[in-house]
């Protein structure tokens, strides 16, 4: 992965998993996401976090943001692309969030801009209330307890599913 990612023209957009890696339910260790984050930094890639299953690899939202937050740590710019389809079962609401984060506060107005283009072209008005609904679950600080249980039941019924298929994760 780091020689391909090396190969990739300078300033090249690179998909990362953020957890739970799809296909494989792999992910990085500690250590190969900082060697990533000091490739990205070096040939001046753009990383893009697929972050889909947030929750299901380790069963806490905050764990499975470390790639991430490690990146953001490093002061890369990066795209982060979440869905709570998955992890709060909104199949039918296609609930998400793009949040890109800049090296100069200067050129956010440009990229809302952009981000605005693009939005208006696929949809209008989309509806809220799925996007209010993961405001409230994931916004009550004192339901974390709670949402924790519900993850590790999720995660360990695709591990089994997955098992049954022949794959590990």
């Amino acid at each position: 992965m780091l020689a391909d990612l090396g190969a990739a023209p300078e300033g090249s957009v690179v998909v990362l998993h953020g957890c739970a890696h799809n296909p494989t339910g792999i992910d990085p260790s500690g250590e190969q996401w900082a060697a990533l984050a000091e490739l990205c930094a070096r040939r001046r890639l753009l990383p893009f976090f697929d972050v889909a299953y947030q929750g299901f690899a380790s069963g806490d939202l905050d764990v499975d943001a470390a790639a991430p937050r490690l990146f953001a740590a490093a002061g890369l710019e990066l795209l982060v692309a979440q869905s709570y389809s998955k992890n709060l079962g909104l199949y039918s609401d296609r609930v998400g969030a793009l949040n890109v984060l800049l090296a100069d506060a200067r050129t956010a107005p440009a990229v809302l801009s952009q981000l605005k283009r693009i939005a208006r072209s696929m949809y209008s008005n989309p509806p809220a209330h799925g996007a209010k609904l993961v405001a409230e679950v994931l916004g009550d600080g004192a339901a974390a307890p709670r949402r924790a249980p519900l993850a590790a039941l999720t995660r360990s019924r695709d591990r089994r599913s997955g098992a049954a298929l022949g794959v590990e994760g």
